[in-house]
């Protein structure tokens, strides 16, 4: 579920654009678990992912354009 500023907007409290994306989930694998999917599914998108540091019941994980297109064995079957 998407959480924080882009959550307020959407529910109109606020008219603003948010520099990052909150989520949280309800899964109860751990949280390195859940960052390394995350992890895993962006590189495999073409993204460029660094994950900053993870704790018990949150992660923080920086997502930004890769700097090279993505090989084709790394992007999402067409």
């Amino acid at each position: 579920m998407i959480t924080g500023g882009y959550a307020v907007q959407a529910h109109g409290l606020v008219d603003r654009l948010s520099q990052d994306l909150d989520v949280a989930t309800e899964n109860p694998a751990p949280m390195p678990e859940i960052t390394r999917d995350l992890e895993q599914g962006l590189t495999q998108r073409g993204w460029h992912v660094t994950v900053v540091g993870t704790d018990p019941l949150a992660a923080r994980v920086l997502v930004t354009e890769n700097p090279r297109p993505p090989r084709r064995d790394e992007s999402s079957p067409p």
